[in-house]
């Protein structure tokens, strides 16, 4: 916290304590004894001291200077002792998905375009919902929005909907992504996903045709399009996969497997005609059943992909998922070998951003069938249908992918050879870049900020995307009763000061007192944040952090 932020709130508590003196006389003071006749009021409840927590991150020294901020707030601003715990990605996820959690750091980037995308994964069944947080009215508001053709009633629905997202709290906001990146200059024509806030490189080129040497992060946990559920394994499969549609390098949702498509008059049939051309990278046909079995395989209950809810458009994927209908009751058919016919449980105008996002992209049974839980993490049986094949998966090293030559339009991509670096340690990252050992670096300390920016090579862009701290709700053995108070989550939302949570972090953000971020349309074509404007937070961090302390005096607990 600034220094200049610190005195505000000693000169505010010292002003309250002079008021005290004075009303007192200076002196402490006893109660007169009760004249006989007269009733006396009950003493106030005992103000309890609160609870000590736990707040954990995925390896990062940018998370972990964001934790170790928040950690010093809410201990100067509440009095409250958080403990801070750190591990390796997959660890951390695992951990997170489960709910053997406190608190947790956590971050969301939209899957496509509209609102939705950061709302429904709050759904009670959804398998995003780490938090365990469950609101049958909410969940009322999102199927009303998911189920209607009206984008005002849709869209109020959605408004609604995270206005009691942000009155319980299970999740709290602290800013909205960008993505902060070094680029040395050599790689040409990669594109900027601001949804996955990776980077793509299906019409990139390096001089010398020499590989792309990209740093990707840490190692993604798996490569299977209907099993990944992280932004790492995301920018890896799409280089690899493409679906009925696919981004393109202005991040416009375009025609891959499916050439063309038509929709019936009541939005609900889509009938998709494959291209001829479309093939697997072992030369066999991409074919309608390919996506039937991927989009089956990801709401079998079996499988366990965290991602099902994304193919519940579809007619009945709700039902199979929760395992109230079998796999065969889809609403999806093969015409023929591509001719894919598809059947909604509503009208949803943005269907074909959702086939362009990895759960739907398709995957072989032959192959998937043999090794069910490693056939996506060898070269030697991933068959794919993207612009890229894997050559090399090497864990905490190297993801090495090569052009697909039997990709349809391979012809037209001028890339021959990606390298993603594998690690997320920022130092070794940075040190790395620095030798020529990355072209493009995506982490790095926080602290080496000013430095790069003035080599000139640094580079900031928005994406559409939140950074936040999520809330066990449930009850759990070693949890605090208090974590369950919605109270107590609006004190510790109202406690962190994101300006300078983002003046650590030396990110360029903005500051976020809501969960969905700027960047997409509203009903009337204005942007949905700013129509919806803020949920908590007066912009006065000094007030917000009075309103933070009376919160845990109202709950029954103390603050200083």
């Amino acid at each position: 916290m600034s220094m200049k932020k610190r005195l505000m709130i000693i000169l505010s508590l010292v002003l309250v304590l002079s008021f005290v003196m004075t009303a007192c006389g200076g002196q402490a003071t006893t109660a007169a004894p009760a004249v006989e006749g007269e009733t006396t009021a009950a003493p106030a409840q005992e103000l309890q001291d609160l609870p000590s927590l736990k707040l954990i991150y995925n390896t990062s020294s940018g998370h972990q200077l964001i934790a170790e901020t928040v950690q010093a707030m809410w201990k100067e601003s509440l009095g409250l002792d958080v403990t801070l715990e750190n591990s390796e990605w997959a660890v951390f996820q695992e951990t997170r998905n489960n709910g053997d959690y406190q608190i947790a750091r956590h971050g969301w980037l939209g899957d496509y375009t509209d609102p939705m995308t950061f709302l429904d994964m709050w759904m009670s069944d959804s398998g995003q919902n780490d938090a365990d947080w469950k609101n049958p009215e909410f969940d009322a508001l999102i199927a009303t929005a998911k189920s209607s053709n009206d984008p005002v009633v849709r869209m109020q629905a959605m408004h609604d909907a995270e206005a009691i997202l942000m009155t319980e709290l299970p999740v709290i906001p602290v800013y909205y992504y960008t993505n902060v990146w070094l680029d040395n200059g050599k790689i040409k024509n990669f594109a900027h996903d601001a949804l996955l806030g990776h980077m793509m490189f299906t019409w990139a080129t390096k001089e010398g045709d020499d590989p792309i040497l990209y740093h990707l992060g840490a190692t993604p946990a798996t490569l299977d399009p209907q099993l990944n559920n992280a932004t790492d394994g995301a920018d890896v499969i799409q280089h690899l996969f493409v679906g009925l549609t696919m981004k393109d390098q202005n991040n416009a949702v375009v025609p891959a497997v499916a050439e063309s498509w038509t929709v019936s008059d009541d939005g609900l049939v889509w009938t998709f005609k494959l291209r001829e051309d479309a093939v697997w990278s072992d030369g066999k046909p991409v074919v309608a059943d390919d996506f039937i079995y991927a989009w089956k395989r990801a709401l079998d209950p079996a499988t366990g992909s965290e991602y099902a809810y994304q193919v519940y458009y579809v007619k009945n994927a709700a039902k199979i998922n929760a395992g109230e209908m079998t796999t065969d009751e889809l609403g999806v058919k093969a015409i023929d070998d591509k001719t894919l016919e598809v059947t909604l449980e509503a009208a949803t105008p943005y269907f074909t951003q959702l086939t362009a996002f990895p759960t739907l992209f398709p995957v072989r049974e032959d192959i998937v069938s043999k090794n069910p839980d490693s056939w996506a993490n060898s070269p030697k049986t991933l068959i794919s249908n993207g612009p890229y094949k894997l050559t090399k998966f090497e864990l905490k090293n190297e993801i090495v992918m090569e052009k697909n030559e039997k990709f349809f339009g391979a012809k037209d991509l001028p890339g021959e050879k990606l390298v993603f670096k594998l690690t997320d340690d920022d130092a070794a990252a940075l040190a790395a870049y620095k030798t020529g050992e990355l072209d493009i670096c995506e982490s790095f300390p926080a602290e080496e900020t000013d430095a790069m920016k003035a080599t000139g090579e640094y580079f900031v862009e928005p994406i559409i995307g939140t950074y936040f701290f999520a809330v066990e709700v449930q009850p759990r053995e070693g949890n605090p009763e208090i974590l369950q108070d919605p109270k107590f989550r609006k004190a510790l939302a109202l406690a962190i000061d994101r300006d300078y949570v983002i003046e650590v972090a030396q990110n360029n953000a903005l500051p976020a007192y809501a969960f969905v971020p700027n960047g997409m349309a509203d009903a009337d074509g204005g942007d949905y944040r700013e129509n919806g404007g803020n949920y908590f937070g007066s912009g006065d961090y000094a007030a917000d952090v009075a309103e933070a302390k009376a919160l845990l005096n109202e709950i029954g607990y103390k603050a200083p």
